[in-house]
């Protein structure tokens, strides 16, 4: 019973500390530099440049709100329920599921509270070095896309047939005993 309290609370505040990350960055960012402005870190690498995304990834779903905040709040609560319900879930998938989660919270809190997302990491190099404009993005971004590359690589090498399905209470209740 102590160690399923101590996946939860280790989890917790992981999730915290993503979350903390992504807020306090753009709180900092957004009071340094200033709404609209931007300022070169290191030039021709990455500029802070704040801006607000009134959308999703590289400005879809602009101007829907509504269906984004809805959408991210029910696949937090499906994200979060897997973590409770599938405790014996491989480290690997609960560490994606967790950077997931928390990624999208972050996102999620500014759309609630902001209206928008606030993005601040303007990757110059792409620019400079490919002649490509990529988008401007937040800690939040790169969490997720952390984790959705943890997802993939799961999937690709270290899923096994019955890791969703068999990862239950009964299971993680198994595994401490061994």
């Amino acid at each position: 019973m102590i160690k399923r309290y101590n996946l939860f609370i280790k989890e917790g505040l992981i999730a915290i500390w993503i979350i903390a990350s992504d807020l306090l960055t753009k709180l900092a960012a957004f009071s340094l530099v200033g709404d609209g402005n931007s300022y070169a870190m290191l030039d021709n690498i990455f500029s802070i440049t704040c801006v607000r995304n009134m959308g999703a990834t590289f400005g879809s779903f602009y101007g829907q709100k509504a269906l984004l905040i809805s959408l991210t709040a029910i696949v937090c609560a499906a994200l979060l329920a897997m973590l409770v319900l599938r405790p014996a879930l491989p480290k690997t998938l609960r560490v994606a599921v967790l950077f997931i989660f928390g990624g999208a919270i972050g996102n999620l809190y500014d759309r609630a509270v902001y209206g928008s997302v606030r993005d601040f990491i303007e990757y110059d190099f792409l620019k400079s070095m490919f002649n490509f404009d990529f988008a401007i993005g937040n800690v939040a971004d790169i969490y997720l896309m952390v984790g959705v590359l943890l997802l993939i690589v799961y999937i690709f090498f270290g899923y096994k047939e019955g890791d969703i399905v068999n990862s239950g209470w009964k299971k993680f209740k198994a595994d401490l005993n061994v």
